[in-house]
């Protein structure tokens, strides 16, 4: 098991960034739990959602927000009891926005 905590910063408003574009998550790595916070500095909204997130879609979070994806232990379905962080995907209204993550990796 891996633990990561970090900060993701969405650098132009909708373009959408990857979760396994951060240095310390690669496409090897499979999520067993996550939670993300908007940073309490951001001046508007962020957004966290699948390859299709934009200003318009996706789970809104504000300044100091938070949402907790929690995921099923692998034995609890199958052996498949996780996420691959590929399909993470973050934008915001207004450039330079940050989203806080701590994560668990298997």
């Amino acid at each position: 098991m891996r633990i990561r905590a970090g900060r993701i910063t969405v650098s132009t408003s909708g373009s959408s960034i990857q979760f396994t574009g951060q240095s310390d998550i690669d496409n090897s790595m499979r999520l067993l739990w996550v939670q993300f916070r908007g940073d309490p500095d951001n001046s508007n909204d962020v957004f966290v959602g699948d390859a299709d997130v934009s200003v318009n879609t996706g789970w809104s979070l504000e300044n100091d927000d938070s949402v907790g994806i929690i995921l099923p232990l692998r034995e609890l379905v199958g052996g498949k009891g996780s996420l691959d962080p590929s399909s993470l995907w973050f934008d915001a209204t207004t450039n330079g926005e940050k989203i806080d993550y701590f994560a668990i990796f298997e």
